[in-house]
């Protein structure tokens, strides 16, 4: 019962430690309403990652501590292969590099997703449909000139096969681009009752479409 106690109480004061082991270094993530939760962490460089706290829409950039930046609100970000950030955010769309920042508001303010193909074409989507920018020329993807089944679109990825995937807000339906056709898939094709904005889409390596 002794050897017990011990061990309860060294893995307490493991636990509980800040410093780590020469192998293992943390850190504290600053919250507010003692809310941590992680929705996703991204490596920018060789020696330094980003992770979005889901619940407070914070941003952190750690290179070997973490920063807190209270005034961003996100709702998701990718990095290109230049190193920029590319975020999506209910104001618009931002590229964020070392020395500025660049804020575009193309057809829409609120944008819930980005993605970058493999011709570095950047896609947002938003609610006012799917948004294409070439790096040089913006491109709008709707129920007028698409078919789309719903306004807002609040998901996307890019496939292996080089497909843009999209999920719809509040239509039961996700949509799949092969850079001319559209096609559409809904809850009964897809087997998943209840498709909407709380639906994850990502690809494999294989090419094959995942949803959560």
């Amino acid at each position: 019962m002794l050897r017990i106690l011990i061990s309860i109480a060294l893995l307490f004061a493991y636990v509980t430690e800040t410093k780590g082991s020469a192998e293992w270094v943390s850190f504290k993530l600053f919250g507010v309403n003692g809310s941590k939760a992680l929705d996703f962490i991204k490596m920018s460089d060789i020696n330094s990652v980003i992770i979005r706290n889901a619940g407070l829409h914070f941003y952190y950039s750690i290179i070997n501590k973490i920063t807190e930046n209270n005034s961003l609100l996100i709702n998701n970000l990718t990095i290109g292969n230049n190193g920029y950030l590319w975020l999506a955010t209910p104001f618009g769309i931002e590229k964020r590099t070392n020395i500025d920042t660049i804020k575009y508001s193309y057809k829409t303010r609120n944008v819930y997703d980005v993605t970058i193909d493999f011709n570095d074409n950047k896609w947002f989507a938003s609610d006012s449909g799917l948004i294409k920018f070439d790096n040089i020329n913006w491109t709008l993807f709707n129920k007028e000139n698409s078919g789309f089944p719903a306004v807002k679109i609040w998901h996307i990825c890019t496939s292996t096969k080089g497909d843009i995937w999209t999920v719809f807000s509040d239509s039961g339906s996700i949509g799949r681009f092969d850079g001319k056709v559209w096609k559409f898939y809904n809850s009964t094709q897809t087997g998943i009752k209840a498709l909407g904005m709380d639906i994850r889409i990502v690809s494999d390596t294989s090419g094959r479409i995942w949803l959560r």
